[in-house]
């Protein structure tokens, strides 16, 4: 099993988030691992539910923002 750092940086390299995920087989496809991405951020989400989410996808009725996305109101994410 092996684990996968994720790291967000802005465009001129500033370190915005890093997190790990462990437990991970050792051949994963690139569909795969976007899949487990965004389960993972969509699961930190919904454990803090916020008006503000930061992740890959842009969640329904949600504004775009500076590095993340704004909800209406604080909700989970499906």
């Amino acid at each position: 099993m092996d684990t996968v750092t994720f790291q967000d940086q802005t465009a001129t390299g500033k370190p915005l988030t890093e997190w790990e995920v462990a437990g991970l087989p050792e051949r994963m496809t690139v569909r795969e691992l976007i899949r487990l991405r965004v389960r993972e951020e969509v699961g930190r989400h919904n454990a803090r539910p916020s008006a503000r989410f930061n992740g890959l996808v842009r969640p329904d009725d949600a504004e775009t923002e500076l590095n993340g996305y704004r909800l209406r109101e604080p909700r989970r994410i499906d």
